[in-house]
């Protein structure tokens, strides 16, 4: 682009070493005054000449006009009538710039009595599904994969989906694991739930759209058996596990956002029993952000639950994680059929995890068009410079 700068510093005649620096410091501001006593337009030239054009911060830049005039206080004041950039800006990314946005760790549902006793499983289907899409990748459909509650433990997972395109690569994966009262977003061992987006070329310099995403669904339908001496009350859980971490790119021209989100219901209340949401984005690298909504009906202080959370999360620069397990639990009175001692129910709900990016292609310097501009400046130029 062409961009008019005036430029006003105050530099001293005596020591012209300093010009060159005085120079590059007001282009940087974009306003700066230099201050000559004597030859106000060749001192001008000569100080002009210093310039480091070279200089990293700055792309290639002709001076296509210069003009000056003289005080009482030997000042002289330099205008830069008009800077031509001859090339376009192009930003390398720091040594600890991030190039993944990520989310992943493992999230645990639970219900149980106050007292001792262990459900049976009646019924429910698991699934869980795994979506990675590259706007310059092959697409590949969605992964998925279910199956039915066992009263013994089991797992399932989706299988890994990946979509390759010239500058990102989009990964996800969904896990499931369950017991008798609890499922988890996890697999076998350390394997948990995650979604990616990583830079895999950055010098590729192209208009470029990924994302992926990992699901799991969990409902089940349980039978608890009460005691005669049993409260009527069941006890729900939530569970985010600490180790539980978001991440976004902080390199520059990279726009990326991560998530984990999750709601759980019963069939014992007409709405849900809470949701959830743990975000960050690129535009906040050194904040993440927690939002909590419970049903009324559980009593619960979801205010206090959200500072709860954001006080075991530590990071910063684009890279967040939970420091210690994030627990809410809730008790709820239940009413069972006259004459029976049987609570039949359904509960559970979903877990998303989703990772996000995006780059625009770099912009093409116009290099034709501001020379062109340049020499229609510079030949009045010579011509003013010649009758000093």
């Amino acid at each position: 682009m062409l961009r008019l700068v005036m430029v006003r510093s105050s530099l001293s005649h005596e020591d012209p070493a300093d010009t060159a620096t005085g120079i590059l410091a007001c282009v940087r501001a974009s306003a700066v005054t230099l201050n000559d006593g004597v030859e106000h337009r060749r001192a001008g030239q000569r100080f002009i000449q210093k310039f480091p054009v070279g200089d990293p911060f700055f792309p290639p830049i002709a001076l296509v006009g210069v003009g000056g005039s003289t005080d009482m206080n030997r000042t002289l004041t330099l205008t830069f009538c008009a800077l031509a950039y001859t090339g376009a800006f192009t930003v390398a990314a720091f040594g600890d710039s991030i190039s993944q946005a990520t989310v992943e760790g493992k999230v645990d549902d639970a219900v149980d009595k106050l007292t001792a006793g262990n459900p049976i499983t009646a019924g429910g289907t698991w699934k869980v599904s795994a979506s990675a899409n590259d706007s310059n990748g092959t697409h590949p459909k969605t992964k998925s994969n279910s199956g039915s509650y066992t009263n013994t433990d089991g797992s399932g997972t989706s299988g890994e989906n990946t979509d390759t395109g010239k500058k990102f690569e989009a990964k996800s994966e969904g896990y499931i694991s369950w017991n008798g009262k609890t499922w988890a977003s996890k697999g076998t061992g350390s394997l948990t739930s995650s979604a990616s987006v990583t830079v895999i070329d950055a010098s590729q310099k192209v208009s470029e759209g990924a994302s992926a995403r990992a699901t799991v669904t969990d409902p089940r339908t349980f039978m608890f058996t009460f005691a005669p001496d049993d409260p009527h009350s069941l006890l729900f859980s939530l569970l985010i596990e600490g180790g539980t971490a978001l991440q976004t790119m902080t390199a520059p021209g990279l726009m990326s956002s991560a998530s984990l989100s999750g709601n759980d219901q019963t069939s014992l209340l007409s709405s849900d029993l809470w949701d959830f949401s743990w975000s960050a984005d690129s535009l906040h690298p050194d904040t993440s952000t927690f939002e909590f909504h419970s049903n009324p009906a559980l009593g619960l202080n979801d205010s206090a639950l959200e500072a709860a959370f954001q006080s075991l999360v530590t990071g910063g620069s684009g890279r967040f994680s939970l420091t210690q397990d994030f627990r809410v639990t809730a008790e709820l009175p239940v009413q069972l059929a006259e004459g029976s001692n049987v609570l039949t129910f359904t509960n559970g709900g979903e877990v998303d995890y989703r990772a996000d990016a995006k780059a625009a292609a770099a912009p093409e310097p116009a290099s034709c068009l501001l020379i062109g501009l340049g020499l229609m400046l510079i030949l009045p130029l010579k011509r003013y410079l010649g009758s000093v």
